[in-house]
């Protein structure tokens, strides 16, 4: 190949580095082309780095070879660098491995990159002055040896139907095919394929610029780069007019906001008028605009007939939020705000042209917004309003959601003995409230109805720590409540512990269902003992238990007292909440119920009361 056609190739792939060019090769790797001089190769970034050496050849793990390129103990079967490879092995310049290698005085080298060592008898890469002693696709490094790859400026560098290709500014390259398609060639040549191989040759005579392909432009009856495919490849403030690859603009001179051509640019806006406001031609103007939850915004643009403005309005985190691209002499658009938050306002043209125009920014146009309530800014769990957590008064405030907008609240540290009671009243929309526990329980009110309650009840909690309430409009609308909360004190059972002994039993009618509470104590469940009346003929004792409120599973055992003491008889069958017993009697026995639960109490929001039936049946 000859020696133009590779410095030219390089050229196009400088020119263009800032767009996309095929035929262009992306950065290669340290670990395909190698490093100069005292230099390193990171294989984990491919970039070389000044050389650290910290291991010494000897001083490596058996198994392992000291390479004094990179200073570190790496396998004999790893990339190597010249002389890095342990005894009766050689580094291979092509494929960068150790290899197991016979006397190279006997077995000649394989590679015409490599020479034999007649001291060791292994094959080392071949010395060298320069680059004419190396072979094709080998080059003379700076350590005196030859390495696998190209320099971009030598005609010669790669054999015929190859050529050197590099990263964009690198000047040492690979060869490669020289081509398979157009789009291998660089702008103004073609790909022409012949039986012997293909090359890279100049296109037909063109005579406007759709003759040519991609970017390229007609110069002289040539297809030829355009000036500019970036704006990078233009001076100054100029831009690149893609449609024509020529550069414009340059002298254009900015409005009072200036530099605001970019979102860290961005001039605060606030609402308000603002009159001969100047675009430059390929750029954008950027304004930050404040919006508070349930904000809404109107955006108007006013500009030449001829001009032709788009606006977009961007969140935050680079969501775009609105947008308006119509044409016409005047622009409008609306952005409604759900969460307080700094939005950007994009003004862009599509045209390369200097244009003037007036923006109006106004907040809540014809007054139809939802006001905030003095909460705010409660819009996320990270920044709630803190409710009172006195047990001795109930908190209430009348209070409005605008939208999508959320009101969160916290009643912070309670107890887990401690109670609380959440109610909502007032309420002018489909309003959702939502108790949300630290122990990742949810209770909800749904929308108002005859049917839902309107109040969320735990008579004991069960876990400590944070209690968040979350108020939202289920169809996103503005509406007003009313809000009340209640801290309640430590959950207390007047009786609990009364009948905690056989001894000091309550003493249970027979044929009548009797209602009992099952006390929470602080570590523990208490224990309740229950006297049944004495048979009074022979035949048999029905019972049953059954659990109404939040109660841990239940154990029910029978015992019967005797003139020796208590006699245990047998444990309640369960179902569900249905604790069953039934056994013969016979008349005159006594018999009593113990009814007892392990584990530590939690959460209790149905109470903790249980019903007891018993009868005996005659056997007669």
């Amino acid at each position: 190949m000859s020696r133009h056609i590779v410095v030219w190739l390089a050229f196009v792939c400088l020119a263009f580095a800032a767009g996309t060019l095929s035929g262009c090769f992306t950065d290669y790797s340290c670990t395909e082309i190698g490093c100069e001089g005292n230099l390193q190769c990171n294989a984990s970034t491919g970039k070389c780095e000044a050389l650290v050496r910290s291991c010494q050849p000897g001083s490596c793990p058996s198994g392992t070879v000291c390479n004094e390129s990179t200073g570190i103990c790496q396998s004999a079967g790893a990339r190597c660098v010249d002389d890095s490879c342990p005894a009766r092995q050689v580094c291979n310049a092509q494929t960068g491995f150790c290899e197991a290698r016979s006397n190279c005085e006997l077995d000649p080298c394989a590679s015409a990159a490599e020479e034999c060592d007649t001291l060791t008898g292994q094959c080392v890469p071949r010395s060298c002055a320069d680059d004419s002693e190396c072979p094709f696709s080998f080059y003379c490094a700076a350590s005196g040896v030859c390495r696998s790859g190209c320099r971009v400026d030598e005609a010669d560098a790669c054999p015929d139907g190859e050529f050197c290709r590099a990263a964009v500014g690198e000047p040492i390259g690979q060869c490669r095919e020289q081509c398979h398609a157009d789009d291998d060639c660089p702008l103004g040549q073609q790909c022409e394929q012949t039986r012997d191989g293909s090359s890279c040759e100049l296109e037909p005579p063109c005579a406007e610029d759709e003759d040519c392909r991609g970017q390229a432009v007609c110069r002289q009856n040539r297809c030829q780069p355009p000036p500019c495919t970036a704006n990078a490849d233009c001076a100054g403030d100029e831009v690149c007019d893609l449609a024509t690859g020529t550069c414009v603009g340059g002298n254009c001179e900015e409005d009072i906001h200036a530099p605001n051509q970019t979102p860290d640019e961005a001039a605060e806006l606030d609402p308000g008028s603002f009159a001969q406001l100047r675009l430059c031609p390929g750029k954008a103007d950027w304004f930050s605009l404040r919006m508070r939850s349930s904000d809404a915004f109107e955006l108007r643009l006013e500009h030449a007939p001829s001009a032709d403005l788009d606006i977009f309005v961007w969140g935050p985190n680079g969501y775009l939020l609105a947008a308006n691209q119509q044409t016409g002499p005047v622009t409008t658009l609306e952005v409604n705000s759900q969460v307080t938050q700094q939005v950007a306002v994009q003004i862009v043209g599509l045209d390369l042209d200097e244009e003037t125009y007036d923006l109006e920014v106004t907040r809540n146009p014809d007054a139809l917004f939802c006001r905030d309530d003095t909460s705010e800014e409660n819009d996320h769990p990270g920044q709630p309003v803190v409710l009172p957590t006195d047990t001795s008064a109930p908190f209430e405030a009348s209070l409005s959601v605008c939208g999508a907008d959320e009101d969160w609240f916290v009643l912070p540290e309670l107890q887990r003995d401690q109670g609380l009671v959440v109610a909502r009243s007032e309420v002018t929309s489909q309003l959702v409230v939502e108790l949300l526990t630290p122990d990742g329980y949810t209770y909800a009110l749904a929308p108002p109805s005859a049917i839902e309650p309107d109040e969320i009840r735990l008579e004991r909690l069960g876990a400590e720590g944070d209690y968040l309430l979350r108020v939202r409009d289920w169809l996103s609308r503005a509406g007003t409540y009313r809000l009340r909360t209640q801290v309640l004190a430590p959950f207390d059972c007047p009786d609990a512990t009364a009948h905690n002994t056989a001894e000091t039993a309550v003493q249970v009618p027979i044929n009548a269902v009797q209602l009992y509470s099952f006390c929470p104590l602080e570590q523990a469940w208490e224990i309740d003992w229950l006297a049944l009346t004495p048979a009074q003929q022979d035949g048999t004792l029905t019972a049953q238990v059954v659990a109404v409120g939040d109660l841990p599973d239940l154990d029910v055992v029978v015992f019967e007292q005797t003139v020796d003491g208590l006699e245990r008889v047998r444990s309640a069958a369960r179902t569900d909440q249905y604790y069953q017993v039934r056994l013969p009697v016979e008349a005159g026995e006594s018999y009593l119920f113990r009814i007892s639960a392990n584990g530590v109490p939690g959460r209790i929001v149905d109470g903790v009361n249980y019903q007891v039936f018993y009868r005996y049946e005659s056997s007669d």
